[in-house]
């Protein structure tokens, strides 16, 4: 017990215990004794879920969600941009592999967990269409087959 031995409020500190932990209160009453058992619930609070897609484009908008509840969100994108949120959206300008971060502060402990996905971005694929003969535009356009190059 840290304060409160004598009053109507104690405060207890846990370090860092993960767990179960049980409280007994033992006080005199009109020359009783009364215990009062109490089990306090202190397991860490869960990781937040997130849904990342993967692969995308370079570019490309992505959404990226949680259904983690009684928190507050941080994304971190793993190229420097961040964004506030249960339900947020990013493009990556560039190809690669990148770690996205989901922070989620509870609101009701303060307990601040959280968790990682990965997402491979492909570069922007790079089209370039011709046709066999670039005059055939210069008189009459008849049928013209063009390919991926």
């Amino acid at each position: 017990m840290i304060s409160g031995q004598g009053s109507d409020n104690i405060v207890v500190e846990w370090n860092n215990y993960a767990g179960i932990a049980t409280v007994v209160l033992v006080r005199e009453v009109c020359g009783n004794t009364i215990t009062s058992t109490l089990n306090v619930d202190l397991s860490t609070s869960p990781a937040p879920n997130m849904a990342v897609p993967s692969p995308v484009c370079e570019d490309e908008t992505v959404t990226m969600s949680t259904t983690t509840t009684g928190a507050t969100f941080m994304w971190s994108f793993g190229d420097g941009a961040t964004a506030t949120g249960s339900t947020v959206s990013h493009s990556y300008v560039a190809p690669g592999n990148y770690t996205v971060t989901l922070t989620a502060t509870y609101t009701t402990c303060g307990d601040t967990v959280s968790n990682f996905a990965n997402i491979m971005v492909h570069p922007r694929p790079n089209i370039t269409i011709s046709t066999p003969d670039p005059n055939i535009f210069c008189g009459t356009v008849g049928t013209v087959n063009m390919y991926v190059a």
